[in-house]
């Protein structure tokens, strides 16, 4: 699809003054370096009907030599290296099974995880961080990744972690139309402007309650 075919779909889907904004946003960021995202938290409920069935799959958490041996797997794209970092912090890897197949994963920070190269996002508990979720192409559109989401929702309940925070691009609105649905709640927004090297952070009072922010830091 070209730049004109992608600007006429959202045209079409979004109207004309959603599509000005998305616009004003992608030049932002692209020029000026100027990014802001609505973020939002939702409250972990003690019980769940087994989300397992939501996809009729298995769902767990995966250990550390598990989750390194599905890096050697290229569709799912795990790098290896940024995979054993992550681990190493301490993120957690849930995936969903099909038999002895994992067909979808998502992470799930307690501390810091990398937004970009040079920006990082950093919550504190009893916050806890979900990011880069993966689905097989050929396991896409049976919302696996939101049957997930809910499952790793509880595993890290048992551990104290009894609030998910998540952010999503103001410009998003895909997105953010799925996160009511989803059962989260907007707080406020958070950004960062990138100018020169730096990382310059900034979000609203409700989001700096819960120790959620961007901050410059460079991958190791």
């Amino acid at each position: 699809m070209t730049k004109r075919d992608k600007l006429k779909a959202h045209l079409q889907r979004y109207g004309f003054f959603r599509t000005a904004f998305w616009l004003l946003m992608r030049g932002a960021s692209s020029f000026l370096g100027f990014n802001l995202f609505v973020v939002r938290t939702s409250l972990t409920p003690k019980t769940l009907d087994n989300p397992c069935r939501l996809a009729n799959l298995d769902y767990r958490r995966l250990d550390t030599d598990e989750a390194l041996r599905w890096t050697e797997d290229t569709e799912l794209e795990l790098d290896p290296e940024i995979s054993r970092r992550a681990l190493e912090r301490g993120d957690i890897l849930f995936g969903a099974f099909d038999g002895s197949r994992l067909i979808s994963y998502i992470w799930r920070s307690v501390s810091c995880a990398p937004h970009s190269d040079e920006v990082w996002v950093r919550v504190a508990r009893p916050y806890c961080y979900s990011y880069k979720s993966f689905t097989r192409p050929d396991y896409r559109g049976q919302r696996i990744v939101p049957a997930l989401i809910l499952y790793s929702d509880q595993e890290m309940l048992k551990d104290g972690y009894t609030h998910r925070a998540g952010y999503v691009d103001v410009s998003n609105f895909a997105s953010l139309a799925m996160a009511g649905p989803m059962g989260s709640e907007h707080i406020g927004h958070a950004g960062f402007l990138q100018w020169f090297g730096k990382c310059f952070s900034f979000r609203t009072k409700p989001v700096r309650d819960i120790g959620f922010e961007f901050f410059g830091r460079r991958s190791d």
